[in-house]
C-alpha cells in the first residue's frame, strides 16, 4: 500500500510535532506520512514512484552526503550540514585540478596530507573557485583553497588538527605548527 503524500499539509501535521515530513526538492518536495512502518524517508522506498537524483561527476566523492549520527561531536547540526550540502551541490562546477596546475607540487602535498592522517584530498571547483576537501578524514567538511593546500600544506595540517582538538578529538601525530596549548597533556 502506498504511503500518502501531499503537496501541502496543515501546519500542525508537519514534523517534528506531526506525522508528516517534507521530502527534499529533488524528490518532489511533497509532505509524506512518516511512522515506524514507513521509515523516516518514505519517498526513498516507494518503488519506482521517485527518480533518484543524479549528481555531477566527482561531487559525491568530495561532498559525501551528511549522516545525522556524525554531528553531535562537532557541534554542527544535521540540518545545517544538509543545507550546506545542498548549497555546495548548487555551486559545484567540477572535480579535479585547475587546467595547467603543477601536478608535481600537488602530488607532494597529497602525500603529505595522507601521511598526516587526513585521507585522500579531493580537489574541486566550487562557489569560491578551486578548493580541496578531505572527505575521508574525521572532519569530512574541512576544506581549504587549492593554493593553500599546495603552498602551505603544513599550515593546513595544523588548522585541521586544531579543529580536531577543538572538538576534543585525540590526535595521534601532533604537528609542530599546532600551538602547545592545544595539547595540554604535553604542556604541563
Amino acid at each position: 500500500m502506498p504511503v500518502p503524500s501531499y503537496p501541502s499539509v496543515p501546519e500542525h501535521w508537519k514534523n517534528p510535532f506531526g506525522p508528516y515530513r517534507q521530502a527534499p526538492a529533488e524528490f518532489g518536495g511533497n509532505w509524506w506520512y512518516v511512522s515506524p512502518f514507513t521509515g523516516t524517508e518514505p519517498w526513498l522506498t516507494q518503488g519506482g514512484q521517485v527518480e533518484l537524483p543524479s549528481y555531477p561527476a566527482g561531487f559525491i566523492d568530495a561532498f559525501p552526503k551528511p549522516s545525522a549520527k556524525e554531528f553531535p561531536k562537532f557541534g554542527v547540526s544535521y540540518q545545517q550540514a544538509m543545507s550546506r550540502w545542498y548549497d555546495d551541490l548548487k555551486y559545484f562546477k567540477r572535480a579535479g585540478l585547475p587546467e595547467g596546475f603543477d601536478t608535481k607540487a600537488w602530488d607532494a602535498a597529497r602525500r603529505l596530507f595522507i601521511a598526516w592522517d587526513m585521507g585522500e584530498p579531493m580537489p574541486f571547483a566550487g562557489r569560491y573557485g578551486f578548493a580541496v576537501r578531505f572527505p575521508n578524514s574525521l572532519i569530512p567538511w574541512f576544506e581549504t583553497s587549492i593554493m593553500a593546500a599546495v603552498e602551505a600544506a603544513h599550515h593546513v595540517i595544523a588548522r585541521y588538527q586544531i579543529s580536531l582538538r577543538s572538538a576534543e578529538v585525540d590526535v595521534n601525530k601532533k604537528h609542530p605548527f599546532v600551538p602547545p596549548d592545544f595539547f595540554p597533556e604535553e604542556s604541563e
